[in-house]
């Protein structure tokens, strides 16, 4: 149908932009991946400004004000004094890294032996979402970035589809992931006859724990108000209890009745243990779309992604999480390297001068632990993959020239180019132009090349909208 002579409405619009979004892989080293020391309150150096940026707590009060949001969760570990910025130039990814695809080699001495680890991106288990989302790992594997809420990035959502603009990191050297174990009953429910206080415990001989073990004990009694400990320990009634302290092997429960007049006569103590220790080899692996985090899901001795939380105890947490060693800020190109360990062992005298400290650029690296954007010429030591995310919003538009239609030309070459008794005097499309409804041009396209019409012939066009 005309608007006006000369244009014509589209055939087909489609359904408006859609968003489409699309990945493509990185592999950076040498002058590709940079490296710079900060620490905190060394405003000296022009990098100690850094914490503030990364949103890192620094005053007493923003420490007390970490502590309390974070003092039983994984993020605890962000809390430090130095760290070891890595810095993506803007122009090697789009607008967004993926997280769970990101690695680093990093260059560091670790027990005298220099040598480089891998830092791996992964998830934490996000708890607002349904079990069967991330456990099954199909959705979660969509993901693009971290999916707790915390203390740094903007907070996930459902407009967001639950993903954050930040990863943590995570290195077997430092400290593998945790795993609670298969739960196992290790003593059924059986009834003691118990008498006395404190002075006169009743020691469980039945059941032995080691170090590494996790211990539900339920225990109920007639009587008094019961107590059952572990190396003086209170144990929980009816709560899981982690056994972390180095040294207890083969302890034994003692159970007691807290009262200062215990009864004469024994009375009855029901109780029942749990037991779970994982004895399960786990690593965080690098990501491929069948190999989630760290390791394949629906693996039940395997691990999709790490734990921020600890266990629940009588309402509390028990610290027992995956350790990051760091974090990844997605969509600002910076991998920030808190662990102690990797931030003190990094080999910087092996880098490579940028121009910073007075180090003509492209020199070897001779300065002190004050390093800034140098690099490391050896790609073995330091190098980074990672998969780059790029989101744009895309109209198809079908415009067709039909017979009769589009046959004549402004094109003043047209005029005397054809023998006036010529069968055929085609013309040249060279160019689309779209329109809105008030007629006002909105966008024009080149071909590339002239696309030849006769009066007899149709010919289509796809347009695609890219913005």
């Amino acid at each position: 149908m005309d608007i006006t002579p000369g244009l014509k409405q589209v055939e087909d619009a489609g359904l408006g932009f859609q968003k489409v979004t699309y990945t493509n892989s990185s592999n950076l080293n040498t002058t590709k991946l940079l490296y710079t020391y900060a620490k905190k309150n060394e405003l000296a150096t022009p990098y100690g400004n850094l914490f503030k940026s990364f949103n890192f707590p620094i005053t007493t009060a923003e420490k007390a004000n970490f502590a309390s949001q974070h003092g039983n969760n994984a993020v605890k570990w962000l809390d430090v004094d130095e760290i070891v910025v890595v810095e993506i130039p803007k122009g090697e990814y789009g607008e967004l890294i993926d997280g769970k695809t990101f690695q680093l080699t990093f260059p560091v001495v670790l027990n005298s032996i220099e040598t480089a680890t891998t830092v791996f991106g992964t998830y934490f288990g996000f708890l607002g979402l349904n079990a069967d989302v991330y456990i099954g790992g199909k959705t979660l594997n969509k993901q693009l970035s971290e999916r707790n809420q915390n203390y740094f990035g903007f907070l996930p959502s459902e407009s967001n589809s639950f993903n954050t603009n930040v990863t943590f990191l995570y290195c077997n050297d430092i400290e593998r992931p945790k795993d609670k174990g298969d739960e196992v009953t290790v003593l059924t429910s059986t009834t003691y006859s118990i008498s006395g206080n404190q002075t006169n415990k009743f020691v469980i001989t039945d059941v032995t724990f080691s170090t590494g073990d996790s211990i539900r004990i339920k225990y109920t009694t007639s009587v008094g108000n019961m107590i059952v400990e572990l190396e003086n320990s209170v144990l929980p009634n009816d709560a899981w209890y982690p056994i972390d302290t180095p040294g207890i092997v083969s302890a034994y429960p003692k159970a007691y009745l807290n009262q200062a007049n215990s009864p004469t006569d024994p009375v009855p103590l029901t109780i029942e243990i749990k037991k779970r220790n994982s004895t399960k080899t786990l690593s965080w692996n690098a990501y491929s779309p069948t190999n989630k985090f760290p390791n394949s899901a629906g693996d039940e001795d395997q691990k999709i992604y790490a734990s921020y939380d600890g266990y629940k105890l009588n309402g509390g947490l028990v610290n027992i999480f995956d350790k990051p060693v760091g974090i990844l800020y997605q969509d600002k190109g910076f991998a920030v390297i808190t662990d102690p360990i990797l931030v003190q062992g990094f080999r910087y005298s092996a880098g490579t001068s940028t121009g910073y400290n007075g180090i003509p650029s492209g020199n070897s690296y001779t300065g002190d632990k004050n390093f800034a954007k140098i690099y490391f010429a050896n790609t073995t030591e330091s190098n980074s993959q990672f998969d780059s995310v790029t989101t744009e919003f895309v109209q198809n538009i079908i415009c067709i020239a039909n017979a009769g239609e589009f046959v004549t030309t402004t094109n003043s070459t047209y005029e005397g180019a054809y023998d006036e008794n010529a069968t055929e005097k085609p013309v040249f499309i060279t160019s689309i132009g779209l329109y809105n409804a008030n007629k006002e041009l909105i966008g024009i396209g080149k071909l590339s090349e002239p696309i030849k019409k006769l009066s007899t012939t149709i010919v289509p066009f796809n347009i695609r909208l890219v913005v």
